[in-house]
């Protein structure tokens, strides 16, 4: 339906309508009342929902309106006369493409009612104006859709392209010649294009006004595109459907973007269950550290035994290390550097990543000829190592040779200026060589880059060198990579050798000299009661009274009646209850401000805790814990 509507002080009236039996409204409840106060398109949804409108003849009779649009028709002194609108019993929004068509359209209209008013004489030049102003929104059309940033294409009711612009030749990769003619169905993937037909057809069949859907649409190389399309009907005079108006927008970025939150979300989740499982397996460790060095003590000079318990003590510490890459996954571990020979981790790395590296892939390790001493976290540089010999393997689905090596490399100044992160000094280079199928040189630009990889879906994350590269950067070293298709890949990790003396004064090593009886009493408060049972257990065999508690709330009972008598609170950091190690700590210090305080947790710390004397982390053995317990109280007595 359509209508050119007139105004006066009282009514509405109509200049000329199709499809509207009515000739005239009240201007209370009038649609063109409303539309002549601006000048652009003023649209209504839904009429039936507009308060406004809604006791409108033409709504709650015949032709029970639902959706208007209009233009005011504006005379060239300014003065609002009435407008053209376009009127439809169901309810919908306007195109972008239909608004401008809509105004183009009002244009043409006050340019024959000021001809009519001037009465003019010439026939002919009415008409000769009205063809210009349509030639003339035939040209705007032509800009809006020939230079609009999104594709856009006219299709036949059988869906063929009848024109195209430049956008979408470009998103799908062919010329206008090859997009001509060609059926929609033929740049949909096999899988999806019983469903865009569908649509297609529902579209036809009137069943929506218009359709926007995601679809994945190939190009002649193969690359998919991710595509927002549009469709929406273009009717002729009898409102029947001539032909489809395609909009596509490109939203591959974006659905990239979608898959890397995603990611990230999964990764979260993951390291939250790793951080959980890693805190857990800390108690366990601790129970079985704890025995073992107990043992040891407790037969000391009985070597026998010592070869015995030496074992257990190194597996458990090399478990401790595994779990605290767990937490480092599970973002709940700072960095914990420490004094070790890099050539002597990578090479007792390799006898474990053995047990994975198919049969097909040929491990090789050509070893330092020196001692490489370096200053880092010994879990992170184990995690780049690996990182490094999964990319290998991987690169090498038919096998090959996988070569690790570890040397000693000085670099000048010259080499040091070529990297960022790089100074002139000695360095340990691990060395990771396959003969794989490389990496082109577009890809080894962005190899570094988060969630990018040249794997295919489902067989990467693309985290695992840009991980790497953040570890060494930590380490003030850096991450060279080096490759040609067919050619394989060669990556060097560099590490800055240097004597230092370690500063983290948490380390669990066993090397600690208890000198004498402790003397005191001890607040144990531990959720997890085998450490709790043990640790009480050393604790009292070293001369210690003490008193265990499950909760923060059970330490604060055997506080009210014994806390003038207790010297040092020993907690672990996480308990349930809903109160931590730090806040009870922080509770009895407001009693007592020279209690002292040592906490122990499977978590790690940033650093001192306020108001804390000591941090043990589990596990932890007996030699660690009673230093530690030692060294606290005879802080406090001498204060």
């Amino acid at each position: 339906m359509a209508i050119v509507t007139l105004v006066d002080e009282s009514r509405q009236w109509f200049k000329a309508r199709v499809g509207v039996g009515v000739a005239e409204t009240p201007r209370d409840v009038a649609f063109c009342a409303h539309a002549i106060m601006g000048t652009d398109v003023f649209e209504v949804p839904d009429a039936a929902l507009d308060l406004r409108f809604a006791k409108n003849p033409l709504v709650t009779g015949e032709p029970h309106l639902r959706f208007y649009a209009s233009v005011p028709l504006i005379c060239s002194d300014a003065c609002a006369i009435g407008t053209l609108a376009v009127l439809d019993d169901r309810p919908h929004k306007l195109s972008d493409s239909a608004r401008d068509v809509l105004k183009a359209l009002g244009r043409q209209v006050v340019a024959l009612l000021e001809t009519r008013r001037e009465e003019p004489t010439d026939v002919q030049a009415v008409i000769s104006a009205a063809d210009r102003e349509f030639e003339a929104s035939r040209r705007r059309f032509r800009t809006i859709f020939d230079e609009s940033p999104h594709g856009m294409a006219l299709l036949s009711t059988d869906g063929y392209f009848e024109r195209v612009n430049e956008t979408l030749c470009t998103l799908l990769g062919r010329g206008e010649g090859e997009l001509i003619g060609c059926s929609l169905d033929e740049f949909g993937r096999p899988e999806t294009v019983s469903a865009m037909a569908a649509r297609y057809g529902s579209l036809l069949a009137d069943e929506f006004d218009a359709f926007e859907s995601d679809e994945q649409l190939l190009r002649p190389d193969g690359e998919i595109v991710h595509a927002a399309v549009h469709l929406a009907p273009i009717r002729g005079e009898d409102s029947a459907i001539d032909s489809i108006l395609m909009q596509v927008r490109d939203v591959s970025d974006s659905r990239a973007l979608e898959v890397q939150v995603r990611q990230l979300q999964k990764l979260e989740s993951i390291g939250q269950l790793a951080a959980g499982v890693a805190h857990d397996f800390n108690n366990l460790l601790t129970v079985i550290q704890v025995q073992a060095s107990t043992i040891v003590y407790d037969h000391a000079g009985d070597e026998s035994v010592t070869e015995m318990v030496v074992p257990i003590t190194n597996a458990a510490e090399r478990a401790a290390d595994l779990t605290r890459q767990l937490l480092l996954f599970g973002g709940r571990q700072s960095m914990a550097a420490s004094d070790f020979d890099v050539a002597l981790l990578v090479e007792e790395l390799l006898c474990m990543l053995r047990r994975i590296v198919p049969e097909k892939v040929d491990l090789v390790f050509e070893p330092a000829d020196r001692k490489l001493p370096v200053y880092a976290d010994a879990g992170m540089i184990e995690q780049v190592v690996t990182n490094l010999v999964v990319n290998a393997q991987d690169a090498m689905p038919n096998g090959g040779r996988l070569t690790v090596s570890v040397r000693f490399v000085e670099v000048d100044t010259d080499a040091a200026a070529r990297h960022a992160e790089a100074e002139p000094g000695p360095y340990a280079c691990v060395e990771v060589r396959d003969q794989g199928v490389g990496i082109s040189p577009d890809d080894l630009q962005r190899v570094f880059e988060p969630f990018f990889t040249t794997k295919e879906v489902g067989e990467g994350s693309g985290l695992g060198l840009s991980t790497a590269f953040g570890i060494l950067k930590d380490h003030d070293g850096w991450l060279d990579i080096e490759s040609a298709l067919g050619d394989g890949t060669v990556a060097r990790a560099f590490l800055p050798l240097r004597a230092s003396t370690s500063e983290n004064g948490y380390s669990n090593a066993e090397h600690f000299d208890v000198q004498g009886a402790l003397s005191g009493v001890v607040l144990l408060v531990e959720d997890e009661e085998s450490v709790r049972r043990l640790t009480a257990s050393i604790m009292r065999g070293a001369g210690l009274e003490v008193f265990e508690a499950n909760s923060g709330p059970a330490a604060l009972e055997i506080w009210e009646q014994e806390h003038g008598r207790i010297d040092l609170l020993l907690t672990d950091m996480v308990m349930p209850s809903g109160m931590s190690g730090a806040a009870l700590a922080q509770r009895l210090r407001a009693d007592r401000d020279d209690l002292s305080v040592v906490v122990f947790s499977g978590y790690s710390t940033e650093g001192p805790v306020p108001g804390i004397d000591a941090f043990v982390q589990k596990p932890f053995g007996r030699a660690r814990l009673l230093q530690v317990l030692q060294s606290a109280l005879a802080t406090r007595a001498s204060e």
